[in-house]
Formats: structure tokens, sequence, C-alpha cells
């Protein structure tokens, strides 16, 4: 049953596939003009912020960032772009730099800083210097009238309970457009997000936009994301295709299915599943063929009792496959494949032989039933017709 969306429980979507996707081991630098051809898609797609890039790394990747701000702001792109910065004050000249030579008018700037015990120790910080570099970057914005600015806790789903209360207290004098909790090591389960997540929306301004940034190094970015969600956070960040370091993101697809099927969100599966495409053609990769929504295997089956009950669904309507599919497939231009195996049964053999432009007959159904039982795996389109044809010749 699909949740009713009103602005008090209204997602906002963050892309940061071109970052994470450089980030990971397929990783490549995309050049502006292959950046803003998928922000197109993600404005097409409704999708409310991006992570532009990080233009300290290097000259070029500045360049980049500035020619593709330049491209949205001649095609009045409406997804707002981030640039992520370190937590400094020469970071932030080079935002305010990028800012004045393009003149993007919501050009943000995302300071990232983490702040768990052990990585404290190690880089040799305090709460108490993080707090000074706060008061630097926001004394020199202040001039610049930057009105998107948003810090990321690095690390977050790390912190105790009394280090998290120490964070807040050195936190309450700021107020950002977005704060980020970022398990950056993907180690959260969703009632550990619910908690965090409710923690910071009570002790937080209620202007401030909470975000939520998850990694799937346990195989719950999803599940984490929705439980961060459901428990207060205003903005999801994710990734198409889940690309990121390790074991990646948040695959955004995914969400946005579930917020289509589950709370009656009308995002376009198909610009969804454009993005994932563009990004494994860029970065050269494949997904698993079991991956939700983009998986080649989603649209496909072997066993002989879902197909049969496929089969009759078609004869009652043309378009009636809701009896064993989890969202309308015409959604994405798809319906369901018969594959044969040693788990089909009759009804898919007689279907796969009309399919392949055969006549039906009784005979040629058993025969087939027979020699796909025989085998121990699923046979090809092109193995199935070879053996028909054999068949028929001989036969």
């Amino acid at each position: 049953m699909n949740t009713k969306i009103n602005k008090k429980n209204r997602i906002e979507l963050e892309d940061d596939s071109l970052r994470e996707g450089a980030q990971s081991l397929h990783g490549r630098t995309l050049s502006a003009k292959d950046r803003f051809t998928f922000v197109q898609n993600l404005d097409r797609l409704g999708v409310d912020h991006f992570i532009c890039g990080f233009p300290e790394i290097s000259s070029t990747e500045f360049e980049c960032i500035r020619v593709l701000l330049k491209k949205m702001i001649e095609n009045n792109s409406n997804a707002i772009p981030w640039v992520l910065t370190r937590l400094r004050l020469d970071s932030t000249n080079q935002f305010l730099k990028l800012k004045k030579t393009t003149e993007h008018k919501k050009l943000g700037v995302s300071y990232f800083i983490s702040v768990d015990n052990e990585r404290l120790k190690l880089e040799n910080w305090s709460l108490e210097e993080i707090v000074v570099r706060l008061k630097q970057v926001f004394e020199k914005l202040q001039p610049f009238q930057v009105q998107y600015v948003s810090l990321n806790l690095e690390g977050i789903s790390r912190v105790k309970p009394l280090e998290l209360e120490n964070i807040l207290n050195s936190l309450s004098g700021f107020e950002f457009y977005s704060l980020f909790l970022c398990d950056s090591l993907g180690i959260c389960l969703p009632s550990d997000v619910t908690k965090l997540v409710s923690t910071f929306k009570q002790n937080r301004p209620p202007s401030e936009k909470l975000g939520w940034h998850g990694h799937n190094d346990f195989g719950l970015a999803t599940a984490n994301s929705l439980a961060a969600w459901q428990s207060g956070a205003d903005i999801i960040s994710g990734t198409f295709t889940g690309v990121g370091e390790r074991a990646g993101n948040l695959p955004l697809e995914q969400l946005i299915l579930i917020l289509n099927e589950r709370f009656g969100y009308k995002f376009d599966l198909l610009t969804a599943i454009e993005c994932c495409t563009f990004l494994m053609n860029k970065f050269d990769y494949n997904v698993s063929k079991y991956s939700p929504l983009i998986g080649e295997y989603c649209y496909q089956t072997q066993v002989g009792t879902h197909g049969a009950a496929l089969i009759k669904a078609r004869k009652q309507s043309n378009k009636n496959e809701a009896v064993y599919t989890p969202f309308n497939y015409e959604q994405v231009q798809k319906k369901v494949k018969f594959k044969l195996g040693p788990q089909s049964g009759r009804r898919m053999c007689k279907e796969k032989i009309i399919d392949l432009g055969f006549t039906y007959e009784p005979c040629l159904v058993e025969s087939l039933f027979s020699w796909i039982k025989k085998q121990d795996r699923v046979m090809q389109d092109s193995e199935i017709l070879l053996w028909i044809n054999q068949r028929t010749k001989h036969g």
C-alpha cells in the first residue's frame, strides 16, 4: 500500500556517482561533457543534489567542474551542484574561486571531516580544532553570502554515546544548509541508523536539513537509507549501481524503485536505468545479473510453477504479469522471459516453441520437455533452437 507523500516525509536525493565512481576501482576521470550528459539525466529524473567533483585534487578536475557549471547555467539545470572540500581555509579559497569564475548562484560547498575517535587520534585532531576551523570557514564565506554550506560527519557510525554528545555540543553554535551523517564503513544496522538520525533530528535546528550517506560493506545500505529517511532524514545520498569504494554505496536505483512501489513516488525508472547504464559504459564495469531493476536475471525465470502462472495470467490479460512480478515491468519496457532448464515445465516448453517461431505440436512439446529434464543447467535459446531444428529435420 502506498503512503501519501507530504512535506513532512518528502525525500530529497543526492547523487554522488561522479565522485564515488572516481574513487572506486573502476574510477576514471570523466570529461566535462560526459559529466553534463549525466547531470541532464539527473535533472530528468528529478534528483535534487549531486556532488560534481573535488576541485582540489588537480587543475584538470577544477577545470572540468568549471566547464560543467557553465554548461549547467546555460541549460538551466535544476539539480544543486556541490563541490567536496576539506575543512580548511585554502580549500575554501578554491571553492570561492570556482564560484566566482562560474557565477553559479546555487553552487554549494560540502565540507567533510572525520569525527570518530580512532581517526581523530590518528590525525591528531580534536573537536576543539574542528570548531576553530568551522569558525574560520564561516567567517571566510560570510561576505560572499554562500547559501549552500554542508558538513559531512565521516565515521559518525563508530562514535560512542558520550562522544556523540560532545560532537552535538561542539556543533551547537553552527547551522548548516545540510548536515550529513556518514556511515563511512557501512557497519550500521537499521536500528543503529534510527537511533543516530533521531538523536541528531532532536538536537539540531529544525530548518537544517539532515542527510544520510551510507556505504554497503555489510550489504545494508538500502535498508539503512530507508531507516534514515523514515526516522527523519531529509536527504539520502547514494550512487547509481552503488558504485563506490570497497563494497560501494547505496544503489540509488534500488531506493527509487522502492519509493515508487511502496511510497507513491513517480520517478521514471527508465531514466534511472539510463543513469546506471551510462556509468557502467563510462567506467567500464558490469553489475551482478541478480541486481534489482538493472540485473539481467530480474526479468527471467526457468521455474515451471511460476511460468505456468504467468502463462495463465497472460491469457486472461496481455498486461497481467503481476502474479509473479514485484512491479509493473511495462514501466521499464520489459516482460518476463522464460528460460528452459531442469526446473521448467511443459507449459513453458510449449511457450518457448511458439516464441521461437515453430508450430505447436504436442509431441514436440513432450520431446523438448524430456530433453530439458535431462540437462544439468539452464539452456540458451540458441541451443534450444538447434535442438528443435535437428528434431524437426529428422523427425
